[in-house]
């Protein structure tokens, strides 16, 4: 990694997100980056920022950020990310998630000409109702016309933010959808992890030929669990050798059913 004396700033790379998990997706997208020379930064909130981060080529930056909007603690952080883009001086902002990608848009709005690119997850407006889908609406506009450029991670959501008014021009998706890339030949491949797929299998009491289906995500109203649930029920009586494995960390300000988390507690094959 060069040292701060030799880079410049046409070197250094800031990454930012709402929380931490989200750069975990990043790893390879850092790794990258460091080999080639760049000087790579990550910031986000501090809960489990270094043990998603430990290890990687970066230097890691804890920032005030929170999912829920809190008006003066966004205030705050939008003071603490015009600081630390100030210190950093990088080249490319690059930033993930809508709450960290608008204030740090406004952050940036206020210091010296860099490369704004605001990289587009998801669409969380697309299951609101109401008043809380305006103001998403609203905040995704702002975010997309602060930022330089609008990455998408897929064809459908450039069509979403289409249909909500961001410029076509302005947006891309890259390699025809992605976070930033899979590791095909390694991470991917059946042939290669068929003795680890084999091993998770009989720690979870399952056979080679029973049927296993998988989700990750949030567990949130807004990710359907109760749809899987209703249909799981269903496909669970017609097939006795499917088992469901749910991964994913509950979410606060979208809290799934009562009878979905007992459902997930105690729910046959799940």
């Amino acid at each position: 990694m060069p040292t701060d004396a030799a880079v410049q700033k046409a070197d250094r790379v800031l990454l930012v997100s709402t929380v931490p998990i989200t750069l975990y997706h990043l790893r390879g997208f850092v790794k990258w980056l460091a080999k080639r020379g760049y000087e790579v930064h990550v910031a986000s909130a501090p809960r489990e920022l270094e043990t998603f981060v430990a290890g990687w080529p970066c230097m890691v930056h804890r920032l005030p950020l929170r999912r829920r909007i809190s008006p003066f603690a966004d205030l705050w952080a939008v003071a603490c990310l015009i600081r630390l883009i100030w210190k950093v001086n990088p080249a490319v902002l690059h930033t993930h998630s809508p709450k960290a990608s608008l204030l740090s848009m406004l952050a940036a709005s206020v210091t010296t000409r860099r490369l704004k690119i605001y990289h587009v997850h998801g669409a969380p407006f697309e299951t609101a109702t109401g008043l809380s889908r305006l103001v998403l609406i609203a905040s995704e506009r702002l975010t997309a016309y602060l930022a330089d450029e609008v990455w998408c991670v897929s064809n459908s959501v450039l069509r979403l933010f289409t249909e909500i008014g961001v410029p076509p021009a302005k947006m891309r998706v890259p390699q025809n959808g992605s976070i930033a890339g899979v590791e095909a030949r390694r991470l991917f491949s059946p042939d290669e992890r068929a003795a680890d797929r084999m091993t998770s299998r009989a720690k979870l009491g399952l056979g080679a030929k029973d049927v296993l289906v998988g989700f990750v995500g949030r567990l949130s109203d807004e990710k359907g669990i109760d749809e899987l649930r209703q249909a799981w029920e269903s496909l669970s009586r017609a097939n006795p050798h499917a088992f469901l494995v749910v991964v994913g960390d509950t979410d606060e300000r979208q809290p799934i059913s009562s009878a979905a988390m007992s459902w997930l507690a105690s729910g046959p094959h799940v």
